[in-house]
Parts: C-alpha cells; sequence; structure tokens
C-alpha cells in the first residue's frame, strides 16, 4: 500500500514539475494523507476527497 501511495506521490510530483515548473517536496507521512499545498495553503487533500487526485487535476488547481 506505502509502495502504490509512493508510486502516485512521484506521478503527481511529476506532472506538477512538467505542467507547472514548480519543483515540488514530498514530505513523508503516515495513514495515507496525500496533501497538496502552494504556499501553507492546502489545495488538494486525499483524506477529505476520499481518493487521490485525477491525472492533470493538481496542475489545473495550481494554475489557477
Amino acid at each position: 500500500h506505502d509502495l502504490k501511495l509512493q508510486t502516485d506521490a512521484d506521478r503527481v510530483s511529476k506532472e506538477i514539475r512538467t505542467k507547472t515548473g514548480l519543483d515540488p517536496e514530498l514530505t513523508p507521512g503516515s495513514g495515507g494523507i496525500f496533501d497538496v499545498k502552494l504556499n501553507g495553503e492546502t489545495v488538494f487533500s486525499k483524506h477529505q476527497l476520499g481518493r487521490f487526485p485525477k491525472d492533470g487535476e493538481i496542475s489545473d488547481l495550481l494554475e489557477k
């Protein structure tokens, strides 16, 4: 399960770098938490939405 989460985190990290030019910082957590924050503000929370982000979803949110 942790390997799947790491793979998903790596995919989203690459997506962010490629589509926005931003360099994401991955912070290890526990319990399957996956949050994306920009300047301290949460733009996506797996815990709140109950799902992992879809392809392109995070970069779309960050470009707004």
